[in-house]
């Protein structure tokens, strides 16, 4: 549609009497009455031309305005009627929700009477099982920490601080040996300048 309208204006235009303006002499600073007349008329024909483009754009901004508010009006009544829903289906979910906690409470009892039963039938099954070696107990005869378990932790923890402070040792002596040898290269490189 527009490039219609930009095609009508371009030949209005080039086929308008008043498209010819190269006889005008803008030099002379008094115009006759003639050129003054001809001057007008192609002002008027202009804003006449851009009133109609004027109209035009201003007749289909009012057709999508018109569009526009038809479309507001549909919404509306589609939001009112969900909100309605909304409202009616509320107190069923609500209901709903309350009949879910109660199972999910329920179900949880349920379990934790299971594992504690099932607890305490494996502490039956092992309570005439004989120990293996030292350090091993029954939970029943179980009241605190065992001297020779105590010894044992005490020797492995005194090993890993060995290894541990061998280890810090063999760092110590690697950057030790890097520093070194990056003061040599320094020194090697300030030679060569």
């Amino acid at each position: 549609m527009s490039r219609r309208w930009e095609i009508a204006i371009q030949d209005w235009y080039t086929k308008a009497p008043t498209a010819k303006l190269e006889y005008l002499d803008l030099a002379n600073s008094k115009p006759t009455t003639k050129e003054l007349a001809h001057n007008l008329a192609v002002i008027f024909d202009r804003l006449s031309l851009s009133n109609r483009v004027n109209l035009k754009n201003f007749k289909q901004i009012q057709e999508e305005v018109k569009l526009l508010k038809e479309e507001n009006c549909k919404l509306v009544k589609e939001i009112k009627n969900l909100t309605k829903e909304v409202i009616q289906d509320r107190s069923v979910t609500e209901k709903q929700l309350e009949k879910i906690i109660a199972q999910i409470t329920e179900k949880h009892k349920q379990e934790t009477r299971q594992s504690t039963s099932s607890y305490k039938e494996a502490l039956q099954a092992t309570e005439a099982i004989e120990a293996p070696a030292l350090g091993f107990c029954r939970p029943a005869d179980h009241k605190g920490a065992i001297s020779g378990t105590i010894a044992s932790i005490k020797q492995l923890l005194v090993t890993i601080l060995e290894k541990l402070e061998n280890l810090e040792d063999r760092i110590r002596r690697i950057e030790e040996k890097t520093r070194v040898s990056q003061e040599k290269k320094q020194v090697k490189d300030k030679g060569s300048c």
